[in-house]
């Protein structure tokens, strides 16, 4: 799957969204049933993890930020962060050597994502020519979502994008609904997002972590750009363009320009209802759901962690490793042959 950075070439064929002809109409209730995630030990856990992966530090600095090196231009995807926690030199040897592992469980939960998502709305070719017509299919993409949201109470794959730390982060929200709250008994919209598992067996604590950073990410980057603290000026500095330039792709040509869909994606996050800080993880295998679980943003926590995150991107420190009692992620790297520091190579050298 591309890069949320990546940069579109001359010509190439984008997805957009076009609503489904027949609009289904069912109220939409609040997840019941879900196991609240014990998101306390989690948030001890990623605590650690900073406070250690600190430590481990050896004030080395890398010669050239990571972000220019790889030419992210400053703007980065929520994956990217989450891939970090899972293993930061996995991160770095996939940007070296350009080289992504694709399991079949993957290729599973991709096919899953797109069964989901053309079951929520069509899909139409979009051929675009210039960088303003890719971003602009996206903004696009995500006006025409957020307009089903409010008619039908349900969406899925909502692009958008906020700035933190000083670098643009875009993401998509797997899916969102329009619920009555619990307690309040009053409309917000809650994130939700499925992972497709190969086997009924329940995700790792670290698999628990990535998925509880992007949720939280998500619903943070909801919550700013519904009140309109979004920075576009970055976002177009980020992806080169210019949002007085027309659009020439034929699809955006009655949008006129960036400018005029501005106003649009941020008139239509405004009327959202309010953005719900708990946030649903399902996890799944043949289609089937096994297991349920709440997510409680943890504002200040997940900040924190992409600070962290960030100055590896910034060249501050060096690329974090999995540590001893982690070593069986790097049984299923692709790496493991060629990486200097897993613990797998300690165990044999000692």
């Amino acid at each position: 799957m591309a890069e949320e950075s990546e940069i579109v070439r001359k010509s190439k064929k984008f997805k957009g969204v076009s609503k489904k002809n027949e609009v289904e109409g069912s109220e939409i209730l609040a997840l019941e049933g879900a196991d609240n995630l014990e998101i306390n030990n989690i948030i001890d856990d990623i605590e650690d993890y900073l406070k250690n992966s600190i430590q481990s530090q050896n004030n080395q600095t890398a010669t050239l930020p990571p972000v220019i090196k790889f030419n992210k231009n400053w703007m980065l995807s929520v994956t990217e962060l989450s891939c970090q926690l899972w293993c930061e030199k996995q991160v770095e040897y996939t940007l070296l050597t350009g080289r992504k592992r694709v399991t079949e469980e993957m290729e599973e939960g991709i096919k899953r994502h797109e069964e989901l998502e053309l079951e929520d709305h069509d899909l139409v070719e979009v051929e675009v020519e210039t960088e303003e017509d890719y971003l602009g299919l996206k903004l696009l993409n995500s006006i025409i979502l957020l307009e089903q949201l409010q008619e039908t109470g349900k969406c899925r794959e909502l692009w958008l994008f906020d700035t933190i730390e000083n670098y643009t982060f875009s993401g998509i929200i797997d899916q969102l609904t329009i619920a009555m709250h619990r307690h309040t008994k009053e409309k917000c919209v809650i994130i939700s997002d499925t992972k497709t598992r190969k086997t009924k067996r329940d995700p790792s604590l670290s698999q628990i972590q990535g998925a509880s950073l992007q949720v939280q990410l998500y619903c943070i980057m909801l919550e700013d750009t519904k009140n309109g603290k979004v920075n576009f000026a970055k976002l177009y500095e980020s992806l080169n363009c210019d949002k007085y330039a027309p659009f020439k792709a034929v699809e955006l040509i009655p949008e006129g320009c960036l400018a005029n869909l501005q106003k649009r994606y941020l008139r239509a996050f405004k009327k959202l209802p309010k953005v719900s800080k708990m946030m649903n993880l399902e996890y799944e295998h043949e289609g089937t759901v096994f297991r349920k679980s709440e997510v409680d943003l943890r504002k200040e926590n997940i900040l924190l962690t992409v600070n962290y995150l960030c100055t590896f991107w910034d060249g501050l420190r060096e690329a974090d490793h999995v540590k001893k009692n982690e070593s069986w992620k790097c049984k299923l790297c692709q790496f493991k042959d060629e990486c200097t520091v897993t613990p797998l190579i300690r165990d044999r050298t000692q």
